[in-house]
């Protein structure tokens, strides 16, 4: 058994977007492969949403019933397909999200349900964060329907360490949903290249 997988989600309407934010791109790879050509080879891969067509890595699919369930049918329904001791929730919209999965790994207290990192306005990032899987179960059982759950709700279940990250590594926590923020991190794509 692998000790650490990556659940990636990516469903939701990407409304301020426009369009399907996983195929965006990110240079010439969209933000869903670039996870996967980002995230360690050793690290079990579950994607909730479509399956892709050419993917960069073997990976298992799954997706919530219904569709469009929100974010706490999906983690619900990818943890069916992890049996991990950690397991790391990722938005597809994050795409250096597993630049820090490490340093989540690290902090992570034996008392602790999981680690959240915290974004420069000091606001919680659940779905770019690293969860015991067991734990994780519990609460999305604890919370009962998931259908329309949101996020915060499933982490106050949790017992949480919450992780401010040092300014080089809070440009991770960039969330494309708008165009403007797919610039951003194309320019911080190409600065650390």
């Amino acid at each position: 058994m692998n000790s650490l997988s990556a659940m990636i989600l990516t469903g939701g309407s990407s409304t301020r977007f426009g369009s399907d934010k996983s195929q965006a791109k990110l240079g010439v790879i969209s933000l869903i492969e670039n996870l996967l050509l980002t995230l360690p080879l050793e690290i079990e891969i579950v994607i909730v949403g479509p399956e892709l067509e050419n993917s960069a890595r073997q990976v298992k699919y799954t997706q919530e019933h219904p569709l469009g369930g929100g974010p706490v049918a999906a983690i619900e329904a990818g943890l069916k397909l992890i049996d991990s001791e950690f397991v790391a929730i990722i938005a597809t919209d994050m795409p250096f999200a597993s630049q820090i999965l490490a340093v989540l790994r690290e902090n992570l207290p034996e008392t602790e349900d999981a680690t959240i990192p915290l974004d420069p306005a000091g606001i919680r990032q659940p779905l770019c964060a690293l969860y015991r899987r067991d734990a994780l179960a519990r609460a999305v059982t604890e919370l009962g329907n998931t259908q329309g759950q949101s996020v915060r709700n499933l982490i106050q279940i949790l017992t949480v360490r919450e992780l401010r990250l040092d300014p080089v590594l809070q440009r991770i926590l960039l969330d494309i949903d708008t165009p403007a923020d797919l610039e951003r991190a194309i320019s911080l794509s190409e600065e650390s290249e």
